[in-house]
């Protein structure tokens, strides 16, 4: 009679270990679920989060400008509401009577970008980094002058991955008034880490002579990808 005790009692406890680690095994794939959950939802909440809104077209009275002495640097805060090669960083220039140098930082800059993209249907610029001089200085976008690297998408072209400093990306200055415009001058252009470089020298052209150190100006980034489009301008005269 005592060894049937004996092992009955034996039994109940090897039944109530068992419940035991079965619970645990049980709170254990509870937590990790749990924590998968969360992870899932925070994924999901920064997809959410990324999502591209199209911003609304500038206006001529939307623009404003800055000035800086040479090799002050302005910087900008970080944008996430744009992708990262069009989110300005900073920005510098070096003006003297021969040269134009500006040095605009981005936070990230890809190798490649795809030009020509299939969801453009007409004729629009795809990528811009630019300078606008206000060379008459009137406060307004009537009269200027542009550094330029940029590609306009073009009729009946596949679409086509190239490097992001690839000559078929025009790198110029261009010169206009609210409705016509014309080219001055090819610019060098070359990229060090996530900053654009570009330098132009005045020589002869009389649309670059009234640019100096006091000369202001604003930097603006757009992208158009048929699907929305999106810019960053440095001075914001609003928010977007």
């Amino acid at each position: 009679m005592y060894m049937k005790k004996t092992v009955i009692v034996l039994l109940l406890v090897l039944i109530s270990i068992n419940t035991a680690c079965s619970s645990d095994s049980n709170d254990e794939n509870m937590i990790n679920t749990n924590k998968e959950i969360d992870l899932e939802e925070t994924i999901a909440s920064q997809d959410s989060n990324m999502e591209v809104t199209s911003f609304e077209p500038l206006s001529r009275s939307d623009y404003a400008f800055m000035t800086s002495k040479n090799g002050q640097v302005i910087i900008d805060k970080i944008d996430e509401m744009v992708p990262a090669f069009m989110d300005i960083i900073s920005v510098k220039k070096e003006i003297d009577e021969k040269n134009i140098i500006i040095y605009l930082e981005l936070r990230e800059l890809p190798q490649n970008v795809t030009i020509h993209q299939s969801a453009i249907k007409h004729n629009m610029v795809e990528y811009s980094w630019r300078i606008n001089f206000d060379t008459n200085r009137d406060n307004s976008i009537n009269h200027d002058t542009t550094i330029d690297h940029h590609f306009y998408w073009k009729d009946n072209q596949e679409e086509l991955i190239v490097a992001i400093d690839d000559p078929i990306i025009s790198t110029i200055v261009w010169q206009h008034q609210v409705t016509t415009g014309h080219f001055v001058t090819d610019v060098s252009f070359n990229i060090n880490n996530n900053t654009m470089i570009f330098q132009v020298e005045k020589g002869d052209f009389e649309e670059l002579q009234d640019i100096d150190e006091d000369t202001p100006f604003y930097v603006m980034t757009e992208h158009n990808s048929g699907e929305y489009y999106l810019y960053q301008m440095l001075p914001r005269k609003s928010e977007y």
